[in-house]
């Protein structure tokens, strides 16, 4: 453990400037897993896979959300984390974006400038963005972004995209018609 004064002898501001560092520090150990993750995902190619139509080859399913990675590095991931399948599945899939779509908001989490939740939001808004578009939207919206509340992040970015792309709304709407049609 950590040697800290017991809270109930800091200040007003003290507890505030305590809470802000324990935040950089969440989001430093966020991006340093999302590294862990990617580095794992790297060791995991679907060249290994079986082939389709052999014993143990993917049927249905999503496979990994990290392309050129294994189907089965989800399942592997999940069981390592001790949590579901899904919940693995959105942590490579923000991996993914950040550490090697988005490197500049990863790097901004990595050295505590950016909580993880602000930059879950740019992994969730630009997730199927180009990288033309990426390399517009990220530098343009990132020095601000810790200082916007998530709902003023998400519009802005939202906006910024469509600006940069005019088809990025089309596919938002798209996918999310996508999601709500369960059936």
């Amino acid at each position: 453990m950590v040697d800290r004064l017991p809270v109930g002898v800091l200040s007003d501001e003290e507890i505030a400037a305590e809470l802000a560092r324990v935040q950089a520090r969440k989001a430093m150990e966020a991006a340093y897993e999302a590294e862990l993750v990617m580095a794992l995902a790297a060791q995991r190619p679907d060249t290994d896979d079986p082939p389709p139509g052999h014993p143990g080859a993917r049927r249905r399913g999503t496979g990994s959300p990290v392309p050129g990675t294994s189907e089965f590095l989800p399942d592997e991931l999940a069981l390592v984390l001790n949590c579901s399948r899904v919940f693995a599945d959105g942590v490579l899939a923000d991996a993914h974006q950040l550490v090697e779509r988005m490197p500049a908001v990863w790097r901004a989490c990595a050295d505590g400038e950016l909580d993880w939740f602000r930059a879950r939001v740019f992994a969730d808004v630009l997730a199927d963005a180009s990288g033309a578009v990426l390399g517009v939207v990220v530098p343009a919206l990132l020095p601000a972004a810790a200082g916007l509340s998530s709902g003023r992040l998400r519009k802005r970015l939202v906006a910024a995209a469509i600006a940069a792309d005019e088809e990025f709304a089309e596919r938002r709407r798209e996918q999310a018609q996508r999601r709500a049609d369960v059936r």
